[in-house]
């Protein structure tokens, strides 16, 4: 969908549902940066929820294991938790390095990219982005 992430080579993504540990099911590399996109798996739809990336310093993991969700509590907690008040049956995270030895692009460059075009193609920002 995001052709902007095409050129990304080392990419993955993992399942996380309210019944797992983010730490336990999280497959993001540990030491390098990039961005994430989380789709929503609920009642047979799948639907884009969330759009991040890993701050200076900070690989993937730390953002998606560590990093706080809107500057409140970890990811891998706040996310269970919304999982269960809106009927979430499970989150497919996919992840992708931008920050890989000489060939780097700015994480936060490319989150943007990525936010401006679901806005433009569905008309504003994923759910767990609002009110960033």
């Amino acid at each position: 969908m995001f052709d902007v992430l095409d050129k990304y080579r080392k990419q993955d993504h993992f399942f996380l549902i309210p019944q797992a540990e983010m730490q336990k099911v999280c497959n993001a590399p540990k030491e390098e940066g990039g961005v994430f996109v989380v789709y929503a798996l609920r009642g047979g739809s799948v639907k884009i929820i969330c759009i991040g990336a890993s701050v200076e310093g900070e690989s993937l993991y730390q953002a998606l294991v560590e990093g706080l969700h809107k500057g409140k509590e970890p990811r891998g907690e706040a996310w269970k938790a919304l999982m269960d008040k809106n009927g979430i049956e499970g989150l497919d995270v996919y992840w992708y390095v931008t920050q890989h030895g000489t060939k780097t692009d700015d994480p936060a460059v490319i989150e943007k990219k990525i936010l401006k075009l679901h806005k433009e193609i569905y008309g504003g920002l994923p759910k767990w982005n609002k009110g960033k």
